[in-house]
């Protein structure tokens, strides 16, 4: 396997962990999160940190876990 890869792909899983945490602590905060008056706009100002650390993590999945070519 190239090391490379799986380094990418352990990073882009580290990445998606840190992201998760930083939301949760309250650190980072959505742009709007402040001015939502409903459910809705609330997680609408939730869902562009959370695909992207869904996204990271399953790119970083990908990475590691995508078959050998023979």
């Amino acid at each position: 396997m190239n090391r490379n890869r799986i380094l990418t792909g352990w990073t882009c899983l580290g990445l998606a962990f840190v992201v998760i945490v930083l939301l949760a602590t309250g650190v980072v905060e959505s742009p709007g999160l402040r001015a939502a008056r409903s459910l809705g706009e609330l997680l609408a100002g939730f869902a562009v940190p959370v695909l992207i650390a869904l996204a990271l993590f399953v790119a970083g999945l990908w990475l590691i876990k995508k078959p050998r070519h023979r």
